[in-house]
């Protein structure tokens, strides 16, 4: 039985870990590996208004991720079927240019709702 992945920012990381013989294709939206992150204290501050925390907590989750992302970085999943979706013009992070299929949409790093509809798209046709 083959499935369909989708997943979003760390969450792409972490797909990283499955089984790429049961994952018929993986949607990455806004994948974090191979990627720097830029205007951290805006991105700070687009995570404090979506969420109850302060900058200080924000700032030790994003340590604690920037690790977990580092020393993760050498078991990308090259095997797996992948299309990644990347916003026109992403204000937060830095893209190296190796990824092999990708598509642009409408949006940033937090309001990913074209690039859902998008894979919707795919999926149906």
């Amino acid at each position: 039985e083959e499935y369909i992945l989708i997943s979003h920012s760390i969450g792409t990381l972490i797909s990283q870990f499955f089984c790429s013989n049961k994952v018929k294709i993986s949607h990455e939206i806004c994948p974090v590996y191979n990627v720097e992150r830029i205007n951290s204290e805006v991105f700070v501050n687009q995570i404090k208004s979506r969420l109850d925390l302060s900058a200080n907590e924000i700032n030790k989750i994003l340590i604690n991720s920037a690790n977990f992302i580092d020393n993760n970085r050498v078991f990308e999943n090259m095997s797996m079927n992948k299309i990644q979706y990347f916003p026109f013009k992403d204000h937060f992070f830095s893209h190296k240019n190796n990824f092999n299929n990708t598509k642009k949409f409408d949006g940033n790093h937090f309001e990913i709702n074209n690039s859902i509809l998008m894979i919707k798209t795919d999926l149906v046709s």
